[in-house]
């Protein structure tokens, strides 16, 4: 889905700045790293990106300086923030700076890529047709560009109707186990677990893609646009 996306991962921390840039590079996007706000402006005045993953504790400028810089600068670029600073003053004050979207950490990769996808998509950068799409009314699930359509059970459509409700966040496993019409405190997790492991396997086969990945302890969140039609 990526198609060589330019993105630039801002992180001071070294390990997790490798991690991110090799997870999106795998997904096909075109990714430089960078441990200051120097060298990252550095590199966007010469060759944009189109998207910048943002860590706010940096060694030479605070990233809400650094989104502020880009939003009175008036770039077109999408900012989602990486930040161990969760307090909701804190969340307002990034999104006011200019950031998209706000990401505490720890974080899940699988979360992370969904919501670069959701931003590239709402930034216009993905055209017309690259979405999935969940057909309630024929249980389906059609590919990008309606390359192919997957018949699902109704179990199957349970459980992406959930997941395209949340997307670009996870779906908790409660909210999945409650979509299926059972009680979550009395429901044994080991169903549900067979029934995601069977619906990936057929989108993988039937499909050639696997989008949807378990964030651990939490439940599950499909990583690329998807959207539903009843």
């Amino acid at each position: 889905m990526s198609s060589k996306h330019r993105v630039a991962v801002l992180e001071d921390n070294v390990a997790l700045r490798e991690e991110v840039a090799f997870l999106l590079q795998e997904e096909g996007f075109a990714v430089e790293a960078f441990g200051t706000a120097a060298e990252f402006f550095q590199v966007h005045g010469e060759n944009p990106f189109e998207l910048l993953l943002l860590d706010l504790g940096l060694p030479d400028r605070d990233g809400i300086d650094v989104a502020q810089a880009l939003l009175n600068r008036q770039d077109d670029i999408g900012i989602i923030m990486l930040t161990a600073r969760e307090g909701l003053g804190e969340r307002v004050k990034g999104l006011m700076a200019g950031a998209d979207t706000y990401l505490t950490k720890p974080f899940e990769l699988a979360e992370l890529l969904a919501h670069i996808n959701a931003l590239l998509r709402r930034k216009n950068y993905y055209t017309g047709g690259m979405s999935w799409r969940v057909e309630l009314s024929s249980h389906q699930l059609v590919a990008p560009n309606a390359l192919s359509a997957l018949e699902l059970t109704p179990t199957e459509a349970c459980i992406m109707k959930q997941l395209a409700r949340h997307y670009p966040e996870h779906a908790p496993r409660a909210e999945l186990v409650s979509g299926l019409g059972e009680d979550y405190l009395l429901y044994d997790e080991r169903r549900l677990e067979q029934i995601m492991s069977r619906l990936r396997k057929k989108i993988r086969e039937r499909c050639d893609a696997s989008p949807i990945k378990a964030v651990r302890g939490r439940g599950y969140i499909f990583s690329e646009p998807v959207e539903l039609a009843v």
